[in-house]
């Protein structure tokens, strides 16, 4: 990926992981700038992970492009256009990051209209069977054109906890279990994108020095 300078992009989203921006050569895609560096092991396994996602909730969960960078690390990730609640959302977050003054009655509005919503539910019950790992924050989520809930955020392959422990954050059996329900050349590409993420894992934990820890129940 070209290096692009974030002062010349259009800013459209914050968080306290990430600037995001509309793509300038693309307008089918934004780029999301890590505020904080991550290892190129990590962002490897998360592009992976959200490949895999992608293709087995395609309606949900946007495709991803690129994960990595040097200096100025990225996601490039394929954008969506989302219903009006979630805009008010990502624009009162924007200005609360800009001049730390909330609309707390937006956000509240907000949270109350995505809690009661069947689509939410059924997306966060279809990511705990896949034993997926992600932010449950209500900004995360939104309507697209056609009614389906679509998660825009981050999927986490693993984390690192307290002395250098790694906690695995993906079933690799259930992932392989729902891989089988999608076409033949599908099931081939998840597959390959399955194995490579299980040896980033594999190679985060021998860096680690302790023993591997399974997913929590």
């Amino acid at each position: 990926m070209r290096k692009f300078d974030q002062s010349n992009l259009e800013q459209i989203g914050t968080g306290y992981e990430k600037n995001v921006y509309d793509h300038p050569d693309d307008e089918r895609k934004l780029i999301a700038f890590l505020k904080k560096n991550e290892a190129p092991r990590f962002l490897k396994a998360q592009y992976y992970l959200t490949k895999i996602a992608h293709m087995l909730l395609p309606n949900n969960v946007p495709d991803i492009h690129f994960a990595g960078g040097e200096e100025n690390q990225a996601l490039v990730v394929e954008k969506k256009s989302l219903d009006e609640g979630h805009n008010k959302t990502r624009d009162n977050i924007l200005k609360f990051h800009r001049t730390g003054v909330p609309d707390i009655a937006q956000a509240d509005d907000r949270e109350a209209e995505v809690h009661s919503d069947s689509r939410y539910a059924e997306l966060r019950n279809k990511f705990t069977e896949l034993r997926l790992s992600y932010d449950h924050g209500v900004s995360n989520f939104g309507l697209d054109k056609e009614g389906n809930m679509v998660y825009i955020d981050t999927l986490y392959p693993w984390e690192s906890i307290k002395d250098g422990e790694v906690v695995k954050s993906f079933d690799k059996d259930k992932l392989t279990e729902a891989i089988s329900t999608l076409a033949p050349d599908q099931q081939k590409t998840a597959l390959s994108y399955l194995e490579r993420l299980e040896v980033l894992y594999q190679e985060e934990v021998t860096k680690s020095g302790k023993e591997a820890r399974p997913q929590a129940a």
